[in-house]
């Protein structure tokens, strides 16, 4: 079986097949090359925006812009240990569509900022939920974004981790 060239499609051509992709699809594609990212970006595509879940695993949440056909993408970020290697960890994004992408090259951060630039810098939540981690890594990992909304359970705030990320997400004034 050859491999279809997608890229070598006339212009037209392309950002119709790429128009009729799933989000998630898109996404994806978009992460194949820089070429690939930029074809994305110029479909100007708007995503209304991104919602980030931080529980056993972090879930993404993106919901399109009421203006384009393009439905919502959910996507689950999975760190696991490898058995046979201590230390090492493995990354394994699943879409909702059933699709899995084990080790994609990119960390979670690298992820959500390949997002946001498709996107063209949709509004950013994160929801806390059944985490407790090493705070520094959390507030390296969403460092220099503007959040949108800042969301957890009212009974997590007995819980040191969510009481520090609390306060430094406003004293940070990293909350709009």
């Amino acid at each position: 079986m050859s491999i279809f060239p997608l890229l070598n499609l006339p212009e037209k051509s392309l950002n119709y097949v790429l128009r009729r992709m799933p989000l998630t699809e898109l996404i994806g594609f978009a992460l194949i090359s820089q070429t690939a990212k930029n074809h994305v970006e110029n479909l100007n595509i708007k995503m209304r925006d991104v919602l980030v879940g931080l529980e056993d695993n972090i879930r993404f949440y993106i919901r399109a812009d009421r203006n384009n056909f393009v439905a919502s993408a959910f996507f689950s970020f999975d760190i696991n240990q490898v058995l046979e290697q201590p230390g090492k960890r493995e990354f394994i994004l699943k879409t909702s569509e059933g699709q899995t992408w084990t080790n994609p090259g990119l960390g979670v951060r690298q992820f959500l900022d390949h997002v946001l630039e498709i996107g063209h810098h949709p509004e950013l939540s994160i929801f806390f939920n059944k985490i407790d981690c090493d705070e520094d890594t959390i507030c390296d990992m969403f460092d220099v974004l503007a959040l949108e909304t800042f969301a957890m359970y009212i009974g997590n705030f007995v819980n040191i981790f969510y009481q520090k990320m609390l306060k430094y997400y406003l004293k940070n004034k990293k909350v709009q």
